[in-house]
């Protein structure tokens, strides 16, 4: 095994690594949470129905000073560089790397990169660039992997980007906003799922 296939093969490891530090400090998170959401200001704790994850992350939310935003903050800090590098190693699951490939390296980049910022003032921003960004991304590798007929990998690409543009569509257009936020546990569940799979296959390639 060359030292490039070996370096892969660690590096695809780093998104799954990420997606369970993220998990665990989201987790601790909600525990943390005073409490509060759209629906009933005065709630106590994190609910999984009606709170958001950017709830978690908020410094005071509806007069209350949230105690878990560091830690979920440092979660979101985690799970951006961990999917980062999951679009960067995403082109070694084909035989070659073309301009397509190329194209979700950066645009899957430039994604997480915006995504960055969703605890920040420019929270909706953060989300419409991310949106634009992934969304390209995640084209360009469906036709990527349509081309290379990985048909199983590609049918949970088209789920997990299908899960992700319905949630925007319902933040965007508050049609059925109030059950997003428990669609939007559903969705993340489902990319994470995705990025393990294709993670875990990216390492069966660099083995052979």
């Amino acid at each position: 095994m060359t030292l490039h296939l070996i370096q892969m093969k660690r590096f695809a490891l780093i998104p799954i690594f990420g997606i369970v530090l993220y998990v665990i400090l989201f987790f601790i998170a909600t525990f943390l949470y005073t409490g509060g959401h759209e629906t009933a200001h005065d709630a106590k704790g994190f609910s999984w129905v009606h709170n958001y994850w950017c709830d978690l992350m908020a410094v005071e939310k509806f007069g209350r000073y949230n105690e878990a935003h560091l830690i979920a903050k440092a979660g979101h800090i985690v799970i951006t560089a961990s999917v980062l590098v999951f679009f960067l190693v995403f082109p070694y699951l084909f035989e070659s790397i073309n301009r397509r490939l190329r194209g979700v390296q950066l645009f899957g980049a430039l994604a997480m990169i915006s995504i960055l910022f969703v605890f920040t003032e420019w929270h909706n921003t953060s989300i419409n660039l991310m949106v634009f960004f992934g969304l390209i991304a995640g084209i360009l590798g469906l036709v990527e992997l349509w081309q290379s007929k990985k048909k199983k990998t590609l049918l949970g690409a088209i789920i997990c980007l299908s899960a992700n543009v319905v949630g925007y569509l319902m933040y965007a257009t508050n049609f059925f906003i109030e059950f997003l936020p428990a669609f939007q546990k559903v969705i993340i569940v489902i990319t994470f799922i995705w990025i393990i799979k294709v993670c875990l296959s990216i390492r069966r390639k660099a083995s052979i």
